[in-house]
């Protein structure tokens, strides 16, 4: 079944008011949508759902700083002016 025959799925806009349900709408969709469904779109979308639920909900942190092996992240590449070595390039 293809989706274009349905109803839109509600866009959801920025909205200054913090007491506005959005979610309930989408539900609704949803579940209007789940019954049109064959059964094993049914079964992929239950399994999809309960993955998103069972997800433990992980709060994002600054990243820990680990200190690699090399040269310290100060240094720079740079060659003496003093050196006696020849330019590669040949340009002088």
């Amino acid at each position: 079944m293809g989706l274009s025959s349905h109803t839109p799925v509600p866009q959801i806009e920025k909205s200054t008011s913090h007491n506005e349900n959005l979610l309930q709408p989408l539900l609704q969709n949803l579940e209007q949508r789940y019954h049109e469904w064959p059964k094993h779109q049914q079964t992929a979308v239950k399994k999809i759902l309960n993955d998103i639920i069972d997800t433990p909900l992980m709060a994002l942190q600054n990243p820990q700083v680990v200190h690699t092996k090399g040269c310290p992240s100060g240094i720079q590449n740079r060659q003496p002016t003093n050196t006696t070595r020849c330019n590669p390039s040949g340009l002088s």
